[in-house]
């Protein structure tokens, strides 16, 4: 039971000096705690920062920088895999003697992956100059490492 302490004052100098009883007393008490104003104590035990409020600006800068990040992680997993495909594909289907159409087996893996970006969710009109360069080298090196790790 709290008790505001101006109020325990006047029931303490109640019992030493008025001829009130013990249980009128009591019924103070109860009537100030009732009137008094509930406190409650809430205690958070928490590991996590203090969050800041962020601008719209930058809560726009942040998901577009997650996107971009998350296309360039998607611009080096297609051409690795199509580069590895033409590897495989050249050894099994081109003969050693006719080393010349892996190379076109090379520039088909590339010419696919044009019809591949927009399945995965990319806008193959926003690509530059530099982004097919990237595309074309990191397709032939994955393509010649594979196949000449398999021919050896």
């Amino acid at each position: 039971m709290h008790i505001q302490p101006h109020k325990r004052r006047n029931i303490l100098s109640t019992k030493a000096g008025n001829n009130k009883s013990a249980r009128s007393v009591k019924k103070e008490q109860a009537r100030a705690s009732e009137n008094a104003p509930q406190e409650t104590t809430v205690a958070v035990i928490s590991d996590a920062k203090p969050t800041t409020l962020e601008s719209k600006d930058e809560k726009a800068a942040k998901i577009k920088s997650n996107k971009t990040h998350i296309e360039g992680i998607i611009k080096t997993i297609v051409p690795a895999f199509f580069g590895c495909f033409a590897g495989i594909a050249s050894y099994y289907w081109v003969p050693q003697e006719q080393s010349i159409a892996a190379w076109f087996v090379l520039m088909g893996a590339f010419y696919v992956q044009k019809a591949v970006y927009p399945m995965v969710g990319l806008n193959v009109k926003e690509f530059g100059g530099k982004d097919w360069f990237y595309i074309a080298f990191m397709t032939f090196n994955f393509f010649y490492v594979v196949w000449g790790i398999l021919l050896n």
